[in-house]
């Protein structure tokens, strides 16, 4: 769920979605700064510091694990495609916000992660994520 502020207050119903319909995760995602989002940003960005504080309410009667991703930090994600293929994700200075990095069926899986560029972005926002 990307989190506006015209949709902050929607979060609680989609928990209990999550509960009667047993999903275990549900990832809140701050808007990003660019592409749909640039036209809306100044107006619907919502920080991770207030999604975090709006939750605080009521997480706490919800299974469901959430997590805030906060899409200003770049490479946080790693999209891999079916096809081996493995992006960074966001990364602002390419096109459509993903950089390719290699394709982990036609190489080594070490040696793609090592050329992630954003190895340290990834690994400190999910450091203590279980």
């Amino acid at each position: 769920m990307v989190v506006l502020s015209k949709n902050i207050n929607d979060i609680e119903d989609i928990l209990k979605l999550c509960e009667k319909y047993d999903i275990s995760k549900l990832y809140l995602f701050t808007l990003k700064p660019n592409g749909r989002g640039e036209k809306i940003y100044d107006k619907e960005y919502v920080s991770p510091e207030k999604i975090d504080n709006h939750i605080s309410k009521f997480i706490l009667k919800y299974k469901c694990l959430t997590k805030i991703i906060d899409w200003k930090i770049e490479g946080q994600c790693v999209l891999l495609y079916t096809n081996g293929d493995l992006f960074a994700q966001p990364s602002y200075q390419d096109k459509d916000n993903q950089r390719f990095v290699g394709n982990i069926l036609k190489e080594d899986p070490k040696e793609v992660w090592e050329k992630y560029p954003f190895r340290d972005n990834h690994i400190n926002y999910y450091k203590y994520y279980h």
